[in-house]
């Protein structure tokens, strides 16, 4: 429920208003998982499963997909056991990565939370829809 009053003079503008709410905040659970199951819009779907397949190969997942920032690239936070990181040529024991993407050129880097690699992003990758790629790649699971 709602209500409002104002009253406005020439001098001032005053505005009064209460507001209740019915409904309980949803709990930090219920928000972490809302928010992992942000997508990519549908002409993109083939994008987000290139990405799901290159890291659940090595036992990861995307954690989440923010919204796209102002150039329009989608920033795909992974978990799991899949830590690859191109500045060390190694996963990170600990820290994860996230692919900073852009669906209009289909091209994704490289990005990871470690303080030895701040600032480092990898060099720019073509998204190849081809998943018999995946495996010649460096990338392996090893710690």
């Amino acid at each position: 429920m709602c209500s409002s009053s104002a009253s406005t003079s020439p001098e001032q503008l005053t505005v009064l208003t209460s507001e209740t709410y019915a409904e309980t905040l949803p709990s930090y659970s219920e928000v972490v998982k809302d928010d992992s199951n942000y997508h990519l819009p549908d002409e993109y779907v083939d994008i987000e499963q290139f990405i799901t397949t290159k890291v659940g190969a090595f036992g990861g997942r995307i954690r989440k997909i923010w919204p796209p920032d102002l150039q329009g690239r989608y920033t795909f936070e992974i978990s799991g056991s899949y830590r690859y990181c191109e500045n060390v040529q190694r996963n990170h024991k600990q820290n994860k990565i996230y692919f900073i993407v852009d669906p209009i050129k289909k091209t994704y880097i490289q990005k990871c939370h470690d303080s030895e690699c701040y600032r480092f992003q990898s060099t720019l990758k073509h998204i190849d829809n081809d998943p018999r790629t995946l495996p010649n790649s460096r990338e392996n699971n090893s710690k």
